[in-house]
């Protein structure tokens, strides 16, 4: 996928993603913007947003709105991603389930240092977290809701604006470096 590496400041683009949003929530599927502008940062590079629909409802609906959009990979190839421009803004759409949708909505706000943190602290204690689940072998754990896996990975819910910084959760860094140390990678 071609990345457009053009900084935005969210307040100007604002409007726009919310009439993308609005377009999933009266087709009556769930969607929620994640990615730094869910983390409250001032500039993006792309648009993330995840959807509870399958990749091609998605790109139906994107050309219900607008015909002109430009795919920047193959909607019929592609399971659970898809890239376009939609008025030269980069989104990138993410698709999943309610099984999944807390993870997905974890691994798509990051930041990806945070989402390090969750991966390790899962790898510490014998699971696997990916972008659809908390896994303990091939049994789901958790990933209906971001408290259900924070949760079974011994955490309290994290706003998305505090996975920014280190402030809130440097403790957890130096968990990753313990585990690290100790040949848990």
């Amino acid at each position: 996928m071609k990345t457009f590496k053009k900084s935005r400041w969210v307040k100007a683009i604002l409007p726009k993603i919310k009439i993308i949003k609005s377009l999933f929530i009266s087709a009556g599927v769930r969607c929620e913007i994640c990615g730094p502008i869910r983390r409250k940062r001032k500039w993006v590079v792309n648009i993330i947003i995840v959807v509870e629909s399958s990749i091609l409802n998605i790109v139906k609906i994107l050309c219900e709105y607008d015909s002109t959009i430009r795919f920047l990979n193959n909607p019929c190839t592609s399971k659970h991603k898809l890239g376009c421009l939609i008025d030269d803004i980069q989104y990138i759409f993410y698709s999943g389930d309610e099984k999944c949708w807390g993870t997905l909505l974890l691994y798509c706000t990051g930041s990806m240092r945070f989402n390090k943190v969750l991966a390790c602290k899962a790898k510490a204690s014998g699971m696997r977290l990916t972008a659809r689940g908390l896994f303990h072998g091939e049994n789901i754990i958790a990933g209906r809701t971001e408290v259900q896996v924070l949760n079974a990975l011994g955490m309290n819910y994290i706003r998305p604006e505090l996975r920014n910084t280190k402030n809130d959760w440097v403790g957890e860094m130096v968990l990753m470096r313990q585990i690290k140390k100790k040949g848990g990678f």
